[in-house]
């Protein structure tokens, strides 16, 4: 119901909790979501409205800082909170400005209606889909980088080179959008100042969002050391879909490619066959 309505002229986002080793009862969430003020009592964000299995408001929770620990969690960097929350059999509801509805537990994003259909995220499926690269440190890295941009809505291209294909990259990749060539571009000198040498999965997530949020694609070797960040992909004439889907299939070739679009789906692609979509 909040999902297609307003408060005061704003969306509504708004988090529930739901707490199974609670034994507490107080009013039911039916009847106080009948009221007005039921809309704004939590941000969706780090507060959150919490209840029972009965259905009864129990409790309100203040979420603090994300332990370091749960940062590398499956869940959108920005509800990391939340996230952390919904630790065990716990569960938390979550609803956007956007109208989404998503669903946290055991430290994770589980499920989400968005696009008008549910999704689910098996996040270590996923995982182990997505090869190249074999370290499973990196992989995961990359995972939860999809899940940011997905859910800032910035959209985003991901290019991993298999091991046996680095020869190949000057077919794909312009020398003035990497950062392992000699010669620099000023804007791959101000990026390689910000990267240094740490590998992607080293890197802080803010900032591997802010860099994926760039025109163009990421594109990292097998072991995970960037080569060049908002990258224009060499694509043929005539490719099917749009800009950032032609580019993720074209850098496949070389390993895996990855579109994160600005509503939010992600599609992975390995020697241009789709892998996944979520």
């Amino acid at each position: 119901m909040w999902s297609s309505r307003t408060y005061e002229g704003g969306s509504i986002t708004s988090s529930i909790g739901v707490d199974p080793s609670s034994q507490d009862s107080g009013v039911s969430l039916e009847d106080m979501f009948k009221q007005d003020f039921s809309a704004v009592l939590s941000n969706g964000f780090d507060t959150l409205i919490v209840a029972n299995v009965d259905g009864e408001l129990v409790g309100s929770g203040i979420l603090g800082t994300v332990e370091d620990n749960l940062i590398a969690q499956y869940s959108p960097y920005r509800l990391g909170a939340i996230t952390q929350w919904a630790e065990g059999e716990r569960i938390a509801l979550v609803l956007n400005r956007l109208g989404e509805q998503l669903v946290f537990t055991r430290n994770k994003l589980l499920f989400a209606k968005r696009r008008g259909e549910w999704h689910y995220y098996p996040s270590d499926t996923h995982i182990k889909q997505m090869r190249p690269p074999q370290n499973k440190e990196l992989r995961k890295a990359i995972y939860q980088s999809c899940l940011d941009i997905s859910y800032s809505r910035t959209g985003g291209c991901i290019i991993v080179i298999r091991s046996g294909s680095m020869s190949k990259i000057n077919d794909y990749v312009n020398d003035k959008d990497r950062l392992d060539v000699k010669d620099l571009s000023i804007k791959s000198m101000a990026l390689t100042a910000m990267v240094g040498d740490t590998r992607f999965k080293d890197l802080d997530r803010r900032l591997r969002q802010e860099l994926l949020a760039l025109d163009g694609a990421m594109v990292l070797n097998h072991k995970g050391k960037v080569l060049a960040v908002g990258a224009i992909i060499s694509v043929s004439s005539g490719s099917d879909g749009g800009g950032r889907t032609a580019a993720a299939k074209r850098g496949s070739e070389l390993g895996l490619g990855i579109k994160i679009s600005e509503d939010g789906a992600i599609s992975v692609f390995n020697n241009q066959e789709l892998i996944f979509s979520v």
